[in-house]
């Protein structure tokens, strides 16, 4: 099942499952968005819940028991619920059952927004603890936007802008666990030039970044994502693939020497029992 949204600028579509953009296009019909080509990545925007990133040996520690998460967490594979909609705003829910306990022993809601105004898309997230104890999670997002967008363009045409100039250091990652190392990324730089060496090493991850967005960008285009409030920030492609995610998170993998205490984990949100944890980004085409 699917649900498309639109304005007089751009047409959403969002499959049910995952709650999970399939779609962007403006009016000429301009797809933006990464059509889940399994040759290279059979995914268009996952939503990374209640984990972002990898645990080490995919488990966790929770009052004495062990439990198991794959990378990025189930909810990109649960069947979300329509709440509402209108012709350009429609609201998803999640709700923890039988299954997801026993993965993920807390009682949630997590809810999902999208809303267009002009050439904007709006997507926010909100999880409530509706358990007696505190809930520990992670939040992000993972939208891939074709990079080339035209067919007479190729990827290194593409650059990626920072809003601001940017001293930004690039986590190390081995088998998707952070080895605790870093290495120099921007040095007062704003704009970073694409090519496929930049992605031999896994995603590039950073924190501690001023800008409130991130463009990318070729003579022709610019998608720009809004970041604002997050505070890592993953962008990825697989060498040689037609496309880039840029990725806004409350939270990241583990590090290679990880204890397995979910709680101690880096990155990871404490929400408090009947609290709501809010967060949205943005996306904008031109």
């Amino acid at each position: 099942m699917q649900t498309i949204i639109h304005n007089n600028q751009l047409e959403i579509t969002i499959h049910h499952k995952g709650a999970e953009l399939s779609s962007i296009k403006n009016k000429a019909g301009k797809e933006f968005l990464w059509q889940a080509d399994s040759k290279f990545w059979p995914r268009h925007a996952p939503v990374l819940f209640p984990i972002v990133g990898k645990l080490k040996d995919n488990k966790y520690n929770h009052n004495r028991s062990t439990y198991s998460l794959p990378q990025h967490g189930f909810a990109r594979d649960k069947m979300f619920y329509k709440k509402s909609e209108s012709d350009d705003f429609v609201v998803f829910y999640l709700n923890s059952d039988v299954e997801t306990q026993l993965h993920y022993p807390f009682e949630f809601e997590l809810m999902i927004s999208y809303a267009l105004i002009k050439n904007k898309l709006i997507v926010e997230y909100k999880v409530t603890n509706f358990g007696t104890g505190p809930m520990p999670f992670s939040i992000g997002a993972h939208p891939g936007f074709c990079c080339p967008i035209d067919a007479d363009e190729s990827f290194e045409d593409y650059t990626l802008q920072f809003e601001k100039a940017e001293n930004l250091n690039r986590k190390l990652l081995v088998d998707g666990l952070f080895t605790g190392e870093e290495i120099p990324f921007l040095k007062n730089e704003k704009e970073v030039k694409l090519n496929n060496t930049l992605f031999e090493g896994d995603a590039i991850v950073v924190q501690n970044f001023k800008s409130n967005f991130l463009s990318l960008t070729s003579a022709k285009h610019a998608v720009k994502v809004g970041i604002a409030g997050f505070p890592y920030l993953g962008i990825w492609t697989k060498p040689g693939a037609p496309f880039v995610c840029i990725e806004p998170w409350f939270g990241i993998s583990d590090k290679v020497s990880a204890t397995g205490n979910l709680n101690e984990k880096e990155g990871i949100q404490i929400l408090d029992p009947q609290k709501e944890f809010s967060c949205s980004y943005t996306l904008e085409f031109s």
